[in-house]
């Protein structure tokens, strides 16, 4: 089903879904990027010392390699299942990366640990993905914004 809606009520769209998740307690970053590329789509933070917004494109960047490397994994494995969502976790921050239904793209999550509740940037994370997915797959590929 094609949806007829326009680049900039997309982009807004984006923009919305990632202050939404933003509010989650103790976030620091949040992003879309597209796991396949490792292009930033869009991004928004709070340029705290512990994660500094200019890093954020290299998160991207970096995390989509984490996810290439866990599907080439489970396709050698042959797991059935999807990956849902990769979590690593250091010693001050949780990185979160949730995989959308939409094809190819992801969130980033970086939450302070000390200050942060996981399950509540999940359950973000997995409404902004209901809310976005059908509008990425009806305007594909994205640019940068």
């Amino acid at each position: 089903m094609m949806l007829s809606i326009g680049y900039t009520e997309i982009q807004a769209e984006i923009e919305s879904g990632l202050k939404e998740i933003m509010a989650s307690q103790g976030a620091l970053v949040v992003a879309l990027g597209n796991w396949k590329t490792g292009q930033c789509i869009c991004q928004e933070g709070i340029d705290s010392p512990l994660f500094p917004n200019s890093k954020i494109s290299m998160a991207v960047t970096g995390n989509a390699k984490v996810i290439q490397a866990k599907m080439e994994v489970a396709k050698a494995l042959q797991f059935s299942d999807k990956i849902d969502q990769i979590l690593i976790a250091l010693s001050s921050q949780w990185h979160l990366m949730n995989i959308l239904s939409a094809e190819d793209y992801f969130i980033y999550l970086a939450l302070d640990r000390k200050s942060s509740n996981i399950a509540d940037g999940t359950l973000k994370m997995m409404k902004v993905d209901r809310k976005l997915s059908p509008l990425l797959n009806s305007y594909l590929p994205l640019p940068s914004f």
